[in-house]
């Protein structure tokens, strides 16, 4: 394994900042109650039988885009302290190094491109919704 050059290391720093500010500002929207487009109007209309379930849907979806913020948050969290640790390129399934160009374009990321194929190759298809 090569280690990082402290150049590299802020790079991948500045960038994981940047990501965790953008969706630290998200989760704020969302949390406020929902400054999104159309949420507003949505929201003025309850009280009416018929859109109790609209409504119920509503939040349902906020509260699963919350949870995937979160999530990522934590894969964020995670990462920053695997660049303090002097890892952050190291792939957790074969050891090998993660390319710089890989973390660049995914900062979270922690395996390599071909552990990362192995591992999609692997995973059970994902099925839409069925009637």
């Amino acid at each position: 394994m090569r280690p990082l050059a402290d150049e590299q290391k802020k790079e991948l720093r500045q960038r994981l900042d940047q990501a965790r500010a953008a969706l630290t500002a998200q989760v704020r929207v969302r949390m406020s109650g929902g400054e999104e487009p159309g949420m507003a109007s949505h929201l003025a209309h309850l009280g009416q039988p018929d859109d109790m379930a609209q409504a119920s849907e509503i939040g349902d979806t906020e509260l699963a885009l919350l949870e995937h913020e979160q999530a990522r948050l934590r894969e964020i969290d995670a990462a920053m302290v695997r660049v303090e640790e002097g890892v952050a390129n190291v792939c957790g399934v074969c050891g090998d190094d993660i390319a710089l160009a890989r973390l660049l374009a995914n900062p979270t990321a922690q395996t390599c491109i071909a552990c990362q194929d192995q591992l999609e190759r692997q995973a059970p298809p994902v099925r839409g919704p069925t009637l």
